[in-house]
């Protein structure tokens, strides 16, 4: 019976650092995002930027996840992604979404 708990405890801790890992890395790549959108005006160069940020993080992001709209004066940019976490049984998919904005000077 102990042998069992130790089991699941060992399972649950795996899953948990698992899936601990992949929303780390969302939520530093959406600092990332912020920061990014602030400091470049160039939409290309701002997806070429994403692009790289994202495979630092080994995010599966592509060109055609991101959504970059100029109106105004205003900057938005939308990232829709999701990451697969592999566990030897099964594969879940988690969606992600990050998204940021700023004024242009």
């Amino acid at each position: 019976m102990r042998a069992l708990k130790l089991l699941c405890l060992a399972a649950l801790s795996i899953v948990a650092f698992r899936y601990g890992l992949v929303y780390y890395d969302t939520y530093e790549f959406n600092g990332f995002v912020q920061r990014a959108v602030h400091e470049t005006r160039s939409q290309a160069l701002l997806t070429q930027i994403i692009l790289r940020g994202a495979g630092e993080r080994q995010l599966p992001i592509g060109d055609q996840d991101i959504t970059l709209m100029a109106s105004n004066s205003m900057l938005r940019v939308s990232i829709e992604y999701q990451v697969p976490v592999n566990f030897y049984v099964f594969r879940h998919a988690l969606k992600f979404r990050s998204v940021a904005s700023d004024f242009s000077r």
